[in-house]
């Protein structure tokens, strides 16, 4: 019997190759389908309207759709610690408030310095001299004024301004 003709070995060579999974293919099916979710958006009427980037570009559509990217606005200065068992901070969070609401572009990052201990030093950083000692503690980055205890709102919309602050205490930022 002839070794190339119906042999053992045949069999094993005659053999189709198993079909491998194609995760490239996968991924750009998928990559696909969340161009066209994302692209599909609604109108204010409730109609559907495609979006004329995800018909250019459906990879940057889909992109754009699964990782958006955050808006960049300008950075907030001002900076208020505050604790939560604190009236006297939770009043100056609640003005503050008031302030953002009044005055259009105008944020104030409050920080928690009471429950975490991150916040507490970086007030105590900023406070150097300690001469506030505690919340609520407000600090303005551009101009270096801060603001301690409770004040009246006129004050703390003069510090947010950049016109006033706590004449006794200034933290020089540019050294």
């Amino acid at each position: 019997m002839d070794a190339g003709v119906g042999g053992a070995g045949d069999s094993a060579t005659q053999r189709q190759p198993r079909a491998r999974p194609r995760p490239l293919l996968a991924c750009s099916v998928l990559l696909a389908a969340a161009a066209l979710a994302g692209a599909v958006v609604r109108a204010p009427g409730g109609a559907t309207a495609m979006s004329l980037k995800s018909l250019v570009d459906p990879l940057g559509a889909a992109l754009d759709a699964a990782f958006p990217t955050p808006e960049r606005g300008p950075q907030p200065h001002l900076i208020g610690f505050y604790a939560e068992r604190s009236m006297e901070a939770k009043r100056m969070k609640y003005l503050g408030d008031l302030l953002e609401k009044e005055l259009p572009g105008t944020k104030i990052v409050w920080l928690e310095a009471w429950n975490n201990p991150m916040n507490e030093r970086l007030r105590a950083t900023i406070d150097l001299r300690g001469q506030c000692g505690g919340v609520p503690y407000l600090f303005n980055r551009k101009t270096g004024k801060v603001l301690c205890g409770v004040v009246a709102y006129d004050k703390l919309r003069m510090w947010a301004q950049g016109l006033g602050g706590d004449a006794r205490i200034y933290r020089d930022i540019n050294r």
